[in-house]
Protein backbone atom coordinates (compact mmCIF):
# COMPACT_ATOMS: atom_id res chain seq x y z
CA UNK A 1 0.00 0.00 0.00
CA UNK A 2 1.53 3.11 -0.75
CA UNK A 3 1.17 6.93 0.28
CA UNK A 4 -0.43 9.66 -2.00
CA UNK A 5 3.13 11.53 -1.33
CA UNK A 6 5.21 8.76 -2.17
CA UNK A 7 7.91 9.40 -4.99
CA UNK A 8 8.16 6.01 -5.54
CA UNK A 9 5.03 4.04 -7.40
CA UNK A 10 3.90 0.35 -7.60
CA UNK A 11 5.43 -1.08 -10.59
CA UNK A 12 3.10 -4.39 -10.04
CA UNK A 13 -0.03 -4.19 -12.77
CA UNK A 14 -2.92 -4.06 -10.97
CA UNK A 15 -6.75 -4.24 -12.12
CA UNK A 16 -8.27 -1.40 -9.91
CA UNK A 17 -5.70 1.63 -8.65
CA UNK A 18 -8.84 2.71 -5.57
CA UNK A 19 -7.92 6.26 -4.04
CA UNK A 20 -9.68 6.64 -1.15
CA UNK A 21 -9.42 9.21 1.80
CA UNK A 22 -11.43 10.75 4.44
CA UNK A 23 -14.75 11.33 5.53
CA UNK A 24 -17.62 13.13 3.65
CA UNK A 25 -16.95 16.84 4.53
CA UNK A 26 -16.80 20.35 2.56
CA UNK A 27 -13.90 21.12 4.19
CA UNK A 28 -11.29 18.97 2.78
CA UNK A 29 -8.68 21.14 1.76
CA UNK A 30 -5.91 19.22 3.53
CA UNK A 31 -6.65 16.24 1.27
CA UNK A 32 -7.73 18.49 -1.85
CA UNK A 33 -3.76 19.55 -1.99
CA UNK A 34 -2.79 15.58 -1.56
CA UNK A 35 -4.91 14.64 -4.64
CA UNK A 36 -3.36 17.28 -6.54
CA UNK A 37 -0.53 15.91 -6.16
CA UNK A 38 -1.53 12.49 -6.73
CA UNK A 39 0.39 11.10 -10.76
CA UNK A 40 -1.59 7.98 -11.29
CA UNK A 41 0.74 7.33 -14.28
CA UNK A 42 3.42 6.11 -11.42
CA UNK A 43 1.12 2.79 -11.14
CA UNK A 44 0.19 0.12 -13.48
CA UNK A 45 -3.66 -0.40 -13.69
CA UNK A 46 -6.68 -1.28 -15.79
CA UNK A 47 -8.78 1.11 -13.94
CA UNK A 48 -8.98 4.20 -11.64
CA UNK A 49 -11.69 4.69 -9.13
CA UNK A 50 -12.31 7.53 -6.62
CA UNK A 51 -13.69 6.32 -2.90
CA UNK A 52 -12.82 9.25 -1.35
CA UNK A 53 -13.96 12.43 0.23
CA UNK A 54 -17.58 12.72 -1.53
CA UNK A 55 -16.57 16.69 -1.69
CA UNK A 56 -13.70 16.26 -3.49
CA UNK A 57 -14.72 13.53 -6.34
CA UNK A 58 -15.49 16.42 -9.19
CA UNK A 59 -12.26 18.11 -8.20
CA UNK A 60 -10.62 15.07 -8.68
CA UNK A 61 -12.53 13.64 -11.99
CA UNK A 62 -11.73 17.27 -13.85
CA UNK A 63 -8.19 16.11 -13.48
CA UNK A 64 -8.47 12.45 -14.22
CA UNK A 65 -11.54 11.92 -16.53
CA UNK A 66 -11.22 8.14 -16.88
CA UNK A 67 -11.98 7.72 -13.48
CA UNK A 68 -14.94 6.04 -11.87
CA UNK A 69 -16.28 7.95 -8.78
CA UNK A 70 -18.02 5.42 -6.21
CA UNK A 71 -19.95 6.69 -2.97
CA UNK A 72 -17.52 7.53 -0.04
CA UNK A 73 -17.67 3.86 2.09
CA UNK A 74 -16.70 5.93 5.49
CA UNK A 75 -19.63 8.37 4.71
CA UNK A 76 -19.57 11.07 7.08
CA UNK A 77 -18.64 9.54 10.48
CA UNK A 78 -16.58 6.64 9.81
CA UNK A 79 -19.67 4.60 9.86
CA UNK A 80 -19.35 1.57 7.35
CA UNK A 81 -21.43 2.25 3.81
CA UNK A 82 -22.01 -1.26 2.44
CA UNK A 83 -21.50 -1.88 -0.75
CA UNK A 84 -19.69 0.83 -2.43
CA UNK A 85 -16.26 -0.67 -2.98
CA UNK A 86 -16.92 -4.02 -2.37
CA UNK A 87 -19.65 -3.68 -5.45
CA UNK A 88 -17.38 -1.82 -8.17
CA UNK A 89 -14.65 -4.63 -7.02
CA UNK A 90 -17.24 -7.34 -7.67
CA UNK A 91 -18.03 -5.53 -10.75
CA UNK A 92 -14.58 -5.84 -12.33
CA UNK A 93 -14.11 -9.63 -11.13
CA UNK A 94 -17.10 -10.78 -12.28
CA UNK A 95 -16.05 -8.63 -15.80
CA UNK A 96 -12.89 -10.08 -15.98
CA UNK A 97 -14.38 -13.52 -15.67
CA UNK A 98 -16.53 -13.10 -18.65
CA UNK A 99 -13.67 -11.99 -20.88
CA UNK A 100 -11.52 -14.40 -19.63
CA UNK A 101 -13.63 -17.63 -19.57
CA UNK A 102 -16.03 -16.80 -22.57
CA UNK A 103 -19.32 -16.54 -20.51
CA UNK A 104 -20.18 -12.90 -22.00
CA UNK A 105 -21.40 -15.76 -24.99
CA UNK A 106 -24.32 -17.00 -22.17
CA UNK A 107 -27.98 -15.78 -21.33
CA UNK A 108 -27.94 -12.83 -20.20
CA UNK A 109 -30.27 -13.91 -17.17
CA UNK A 110 -27.62 -16.54 -16.38
CA UNK A 111 -24.78 -14.14 -16.06
CA UNK A 112 -26.55 -12.10 -13.64
CA UNK A 113 -26.46 -14.82 -11.39
CA UNK A 114 -22.67 -15.02 -11.54
CA UNK A 115 -21.18 -13.85 -7.68
CA UNK A 116 -18.22 -14.37 -6.18
CA UNK A 117 -17.49 -17.51 -3.91
CA UNK A 118 -17.77 -15.90 -0.14
CA UNK A 119 -21.29 -13.96 -1.29
CA UNK A 120 -22.15 -17.88 -2.64
CA UNK A 121 -21.10 -19.06 0.82
CA UNK A 122 -22.69 -16.36 2.78
CA UNK A 123 -26.19 -17.05 1.07
CA UNK A 124 -26.37 -20.57 1.35
CA UNK A 125 -25.09 -20.00 5.10
CA UNK A 126 -28.33 -18.03 5.50
CA UNK A 127 -30.54 -20.46 4.12
CA UNK A 128 -29.19 -22.97 6.31
CA UNK A 129 -29.57 -20.71 9.25
CA UNK A 130 -32.76 -19.75 8.00
CA UNK A 131 -34.19 -23.67 8.36
CA UNK A 132 -33.85 -23.88 4.31
CA UNK A 133 -31.08 -25.52 3.57
CA UNK A 134 -29.23 -29.71 4.12
CA UNK A 135 -27.22 -28.02 7.45
CA UNK A 136 -29.43 -27.89 10.83
CA UNK A 137 -27.75 -25.35 12.39
CA UNK A 138 -27.93 -26.09 16.29
CA UNK A 139 -26.66 -22.97 18.20
CA UNK A 140 -24.15 -20.29 17.38
CA UNK A 141 -22.66 -21.44 14.36
CA UNK A 142 -19.15 -20.74 11.96
CA UNK A 143 -18.98 -21.80 8.60
CA UNK A 144 -15.36 -21.75 7.06
CA UNK A 145 -14.37 -21.55 3.42
CA UNK A 146 -11.01 -23.10 2.80
CA UNK A 147 -9.27 -22.23 -0.55
CA UNK A 148 -6.77 -21.81 -2.70
CA UNK A 149 -6.37 -18.05 -2.21
CA UNK A 150 -8.65 -17.38 0.63
CA UNK A 151 -10.00 -18.75 3.88
CA UNK A 152 -13.24 -16.87 4.30
CA UNK A 153 -15.52 -16.98 7.91
CA UNK A 154 -19.21 -16.84 8.30
CA UNK A 155 -20.69 -16.74 11.23
CA UNK A 156 -23.98 -16.13 13.07
CA UNK A 157 -23.16 -13.18 14.76
CA UNK A 158 -23.94 -14.04 18.67
CA UNK A 159 -20.47 -15.36 18.11
CA UNK A 160 -19.22 -11.91 18.57
CA UNK A 161 -17.89 -11.01 22.21
CA UNK A 162 -19.61 -8.49 24.04
CA UNK A 163 -16.84 -6.00 24.24
CA UNK A 164 -15.53 -6.36 20.67
CA UNK A 165 -14.53 -3.38 19.76
CA UNK A 166 -15.46 -4.08 16.27
CA UNK A 167 -19.35 -5.40 15.16
CA UNK A 168 -21.75 -6.44 12.58
CA UNK A 169 -24.30 -4.21 11.27
CA UNK A 170 -27.22 -3.91 13.23
CA UNK A 171 -30.21 -6.02 11.64
CA UNK A 172 -28.14 -8.83 10.42
CA UNK A 173 -28.14 -12.41 11.29
CA UNK A 174 -25.00 -13.47 9.81
CA UNK A 175 -21.89 -12.07 8.70
CA UNK A 176 -18.39 -12.68 7.13
CA UNK A 177 -15.15 -11.55 6.57
CA UNK A 178 -11.95 -12.79 3.98
CA UNK A 179 -8.65 -13.68 5.35
CA UNK A 180 -7.06 -12.92 1.71
CA UNK A 181 -3.55 -13.74 2.93
CA UNK A 182 -4.41 -17.43 4.14
CA UNK A 183 -5.03 -20.03 1.32
CA UNK A 184 -3.40 -23.31 0.09
CA UNK A 185 -2.15 -22.69 -3.36
CA UNK A 186 -2.41 -19.16 -4.63
CA UNK A 187 -1.57 -17.20 -0.72
CA UNK A 188 0.81 -20.16 0.17
CA UNK A 189 3.58 -17.74 0.90
CA UNK A 190 1.54 -15.53 3.19
CA UNK A 191 0.30 -18.84 5.19
CA UNK A 192 3.39 -20.47 5.61
CA UNK A 193 4.97 -17.71 6.52
CA UNK A 194 2.40 -16.89 9.26
CA UNK A 195 2.61 -20.58 10.62
CA UNK A 196 6.54 -20.69 11.06
CA UNK A 197 6.59 -17.89 13.32
CA UNK A 198 3.62 -18.55 15.08
CA UNK A 199 4.00 -18.79 19.10
CA UNK A 200 1.91 -22.26 19.23
CA UNK A 201 3.88 -23.92 15.81
CA UNK A 202 4.81 -26.70 18.17
CA UNK A 203 1.28 -27.15 19.66
CA UNK A 204 -0.57 -26.83 16.36
CA UNK A 205 1.44 -29.34 14.90
CA UNK A 206 0.63 -32.12 18.05
CA UNK A 207 -3.14 -31.14 17.36
CA UNK A 208 -2.33 -32.33 13.87
CA UNK A 209 -0.69 -35.60 15.22
CA UNK A 210 2.28 -35.02 12.87
CA UNK A 211 4.75 -38.08 13.30
CA UNK A 212 8.68 -36.87 15.09
CA UNK A 213 7.12 -33.46 16.08
CA UNK A 214 10.11 -31.41 17.37
CA UNK A 215 12.09 -32.40 14.25
CA UNK A 216 9.30 -31.35 12.37
CA UNK A 217 8.91 -28.68 14.03
CA UNK A 218 12.27 -27.50 13.64
CA UNK A 219 12.23 -28.21 9.84
CA UNK A 220 9.45 -25.90 9.24
CA UNK A 221 10.11 -23.54 11.53
CA UNK A 222 13.57 -23.30 9.34
CA UNK A 223 11.47 -23.18 6.25
CA UNK A 224 13.23 -27.24 5.10
CA UNK A 225 10.05 -28.69 4.57
CA UNK A 226 7.12 -28.19 2.40
CA UNK A 227 3.89 -29.46 4.48
CA UNK A 228 1.45 -31.34 2.31
CA UNK A 229 -2.51 -29.92 1.20
CA UNK A 230 -3.94 -31.46 4.98
CA UNK A 231 -1.46 -30.00 7.21
CA UNK A 232 -1.64 -26.84 4.80
CA UNK A 233 -5.27 -26.64 5.00
CA UNK A 234 -5.61 -26.90 8.63
CA UNK A 235 -3.29 -24.09 8.72
CA UNK A 236 -5.91 -21.93 7.07
CA UNK A 237 -8.43 -23.15 10.48
CA UNK A 238 -5.65 -22.52 12.94
CA UNK A 239 -4.91 -18.85 11.78
CA UNK A 240 -7.83 -17.90 11.08
CA UNK A 241 -9.62 -19.14 13.91
CA UNK A 242 -6.56 -17.55 16.25
CA UNK A 243 -7.03 -14.32 14.55
CA UNK A 244 -10.77 -14.08 14.49
CA UNK A 245 -10.38 -15.05 18.23
CA UNK A 246 -8.44 -11.78 18.85
CA UNK A 247 -9.99 -9.58 16.74
CA UNK A 248 -6.32 -9.20 14.86
CA UNK A 249 -7.64 -8.06 11.24
CA UNK A 250 -9.01 -4.26 9.87
CA UNK A 251 -12.68 -4.63 10.29
CA UNK A 252 -12.55 -8.58 12.31
CA UNK A 253 -14.85 -8.60 15.41
CA UNK A 254 -13.44 -10.34 18.40
CA UNK A 255 -14.85 -13.90 18.88
CA UNK A 256 -15.53 -15.75 21.76
CA UNK A 257 -15.14 -19.08 20.91
CA UNK A 258 -16.29 -20.51 24.02
CA UNK A 259 -19.77 -20.23 22.84
CA UNK A 260 -19.31 -21.94 19.57
CA UNK A 261 -21.60 -24.43 19.36
CA UNK A 262 -20.95 -25.42 15.42
CA UNK A 263 -18.25 -25.54 12.81
CA UNK A 264 -19.03 -26.55 9.35
CA UNK A 265 -15.91 -26.57 7.09
CA UNK A 266 -16.78 -26.49 3.34
CA UNK A 267 -14.46 -25.68 -0.26
CA UNK A 268 -11.89 -27.24 -1.74
CA UNK A 269 -8.74 -27.67 0.73
CA UNK A 270 -11.49 -28.83 3.56
CA UNK A 271 -12.01 -31.85 1.28
CA UNK A 272 -8.81 -32.67 2.81
CA UNK A 273 -9.16 -32.05 6.80
CA UNK A 274 -10.51 -34.65 9.22
CA UNK A 275 -12.83 -33.65 11.83
CA UNK A 276 -10.75 -34.97 14.84
CA UNK A 277 -8.07 -32.62 14.00
CA UNK A 278 -10.55 -29.80 13.42
CA UNK A 279 -11.96 -30.70 16.84
CA UNK A 280 -8.13 -30.78 18.71
CA UNK A 281 -7.30 -27.35 16.73
CA UNK A 282 -10.36 -25.33 17.87
CA UNK A 283 -9.53 -26.81 21.74
CA UNK A 284 -6.47 -24.99 21.25
CA UNK A 285 -7.91 -21.85 21.44
CA UNK A 286 -10.64 -22.22 23.43
CA UNK A 287 -10.80 -21.92 27.69
CA UNK A 288 -9.94 -25.36 29.14
CA UNK A 289 -12.65 -27.39 30.03
CA UNK A 290 -15.02 -25.96 26.88
CA UNK A 291 -18.04 -28.38 25.54
CA UNK A 292 -16.38 -29.10 21.82
CA UNK A 293 -18.52 -28.17 19.18
CA UNK A 294 -20.13 -30.16 16.34
CA UNK A 295 -17.43 -30.25 13.82
CA UNK A 296 -19.26 -30.83 10.10
CA UNK A 297 -17.52 -30.89 6.65
CA UNK A 298 -19.50 -30.26 3.67
CA UNK A 299 -18.05 -32.94 1.24
CA UNK A 300 -20.90 -32.37 -1.18
CA UNK A 301 -20.67 -28.38 -0.89
CA UNK A 302 -24.36 -28.47 0.12
CA UNK A 303 -23.81 -24.80 1.49
CA UNK A 304 -22.33 -23.83 -2.14
CA UNK A 305 -25.33 -25.44 -3.77
CA UNK A 306 -27.97 -23.86 -1.48
CA UNK A 307 -26.50 -20.38 -1.90
CA UNK A 308 -26.06 -20.96 -6.16
CA UNK A 309 -29.60 -21.53 -5.95
CA UNK A 310 -30.68 -18.60 -3.55
CA UNK A 311 -33.83 -16.77 -5.12
CA UNK A 312 -33.66 -12.93 -4.85
CA UNK A 313 -37.05 -12.69 -3.21
CA UNK A 314 -35.54 -14.16 -0.27
CA UNK A 315 -32.95 -11.66 0.12
CA UNK A 316 -34.68 -9.25 2.34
Amino acid sequence: MHALDQDDGDTRQVDLLIVAGGIDQPDGLPMASRLDQFDPGRYRYGALVYAGNTSLAERFHARHPQVTVVANPLGTTLSTRIGSVFETVRRAYLDDLVHKEGISELPPALTQRIRPTPEVASRGFLKCVRGQGSFTIVGTCLVLDVGGATTDLHYTVELVADDSPVRPASGVSVARYVFTDLGVFASRDTLLQQLRTHPRLHDFLVACNVSEVREQYVALRDGEVEPGAALLAHACLFLALDRFSTGKGPGLPTAKLETLAQLILTGGAAQAMDVATVGRIVALLQAPGTPPPLVQIDHRYEIWVAGITWQEATAD
